[in-house]
């Protein structure tokens, strides 16, 4: 608890408020106690009353004038800060009631987190003026210390009657059935949608398959339909290059072989096509990052910096395993505990960003360890380092394929499994893989 400088933001005046509606309702204390912390208060003589008041709300004390007076002589802090109980008496006086003291925490953590983006831009500064810390790791630092102000601005506690909760959810589904929308983004995929509700907002998907089966390209349709429907998509590519996702857009829309576009064999009609669906994506808001050793704090970074500009409607990330661990962090037990540390983040992030994440992973290679290979359904526990996966994710869909015998061989079965869904019913419905422009489609569209 350093003391205060003349020049960072602050606001005495709800910071008085606030403690002296504590006095005169200490009953409130119950309510506010894990909202601030000492440290969000400017004046360290505040700091100090408000953690003597903590201290005797955890130990269900009252909380008064000589209670607060005797913990802070009990600690050595009453001569040299209040000589007596006087600046208490007159904190005590300073309002007339209690009523507003939700507004005057709002204001006392605004002028707070103003003060720690301060001094984080403060050790910025000296970092990138240190020759021994490279650009690289200035970054990392820095992207930390910011991701850190976030968390704790996000993770102070805030309580609510479940009454006001639940007028607040009949309100939103009034609106939503006004406007004839569901409760989530939909997909190109009813029966799915029927079953998860769409993709839902704070809310983690994971999408897991075996190499080859087609999670990106499941991905990449889910980001051209949210895009196309909803909004701006932010896509992590940590594996793909930017013209094989170009390429896989591209055929979505003009249904023209990947093959034949990355091998540039087109004939004119399918050139024509091709240039109709670079034509159509130009106006897409789809943006595709393309840095493949990002860790995960850089990836909240650049998902928060775009949110910022645009509010985002989906972001994707594919894919888990080979997002890079925080440098920053380096105890991770194994690599099951650093994903897991990956997955909490991502669905922090789908909660501050307000708009649903999905992560693809790569399954276990002992699903292909059958008879005959690739024939057993996989299954939750099958995910790679599975635990926290399946523990952070709300919606868990799992694709199996098999080659379809007969004349239709390039079209494929594809069993879509919705193997965990937190806020409704799991199961399993069948979609269609074309390899040809490597997009899947509903079963309906295709007969045999």
């Amino acid at each position: 608890m350093s003391n205060a400088e003349p020049d960072l933001p602050n606001n005495t005046t709800a910071e008085v408020w606030l403690l002296g509606g504590v006095f005169q309702n200490s009953r409130i204390m119950a309510i506010i106690c894990g909202m601030l912390s000492p440290g969000d208060f400017y004046l360290k003589k505040h700091q100090l009353i408000w953690e003597a008041m903590q201290e005797l709300q955890k130990k269900d004390n009252p909380i008064d004038i000589v209670t607060v007076g005797a913990v802070l002589q009990k600690h050595g802090e009453m001569d040299s800060l209040f000589s007596n109980n006087d600046y208490l008496f007159s904190l005590n006086e300073s309002v007339p009631s209690s009523a507003n003291y939700e507004w005057y925490i709002d204001l006392i953590k605004e002028a707070s987190q103003k003060r720690s983006f301060i001094k984080a831009s403060r050790q910025i500064i000296a970092y990138a003026y240190d020759p021994a810390i490279t650009a690289n790791d200035c970054f990392q630092k820095s992207t930390a210390m910011f991701n850190e102000i976030v968390t704790s601005a996000a993770n102070n506690s805030h309580v609510e009657h479940i009454g006001d909760l639940a007028e607040k959810m009949l309100e939103n589904i009034a609106q939503r059935k006004k406007e004839g929308k569901r409760g989530g983004i939909g997909s190109d995929f009813l029966q799915m949608d029927n079953l998860t509700g769409g993709f839902r907002k704070g809310e983690l998907t994971i999408v897991g398959a075996r190499p080859g089966v087609g999670k990106t390209s499941f991905a990449l349709g889910l980001a051209i339909n949210a895009a196309k429907s909803v909004g701006p998509v932010l896509f992590f590519s940590l594996e793909m290059s930017g013209e094989q996702q170009a390429a896989r857009a591209m055929s979505y829309y003009s249904r023209v072989s990947v093959k034949r576009t990355m091998d540039a064999t087109l004939d004119m009609v399918e050139m024509q096509n091709q240039k109709e669906a670079a034509r159509v994506l130009k106006n897409a808001p789809l943006y595709i990052d393309l840095i493949k050793d990002h860790n995960v704090a850089q990836i909240t970074s650049i998902a928060h910096s775009y949110s910022a500009k645009m509010p985002l409607s989906m972001i994707i990330v594919d894919y888990l395993q080979i997002i890079q661990t925080n440098p920053e962090r380096k105890n991770y037990e194994n690599r099951n505990v650093a994903i897991g540390a990956i997955t909490r983040e991502l669905k922090i992030l789908s909660g501050k960003l307000n708009c649903p994440v999905i992560a693809l992973s790569q399954l276990n290679r002992d699903t292909d360890k059958t008879s005959t290979p690739g024939t057993r359904k996989p299954k939750l526990s099958d995910l790679r380092e599975s635990g926290n996966i399946e523990q952070d994710a709300d919606v868990v869909i799992l694709l199996h394929r098999i080659p379809v015998p007969g004349p239709n061989v390039d079209i494929t079965k594809t069993d879509l499994i919705i193997a965990k869904n937190r806020s409704g019913p799991t199961g399993e419905i069948k979609i269609h893989f074309n390899p040809q422009n490597i997009m899947f489609s509903e079963y309906e569209q295709y007969n045999y």
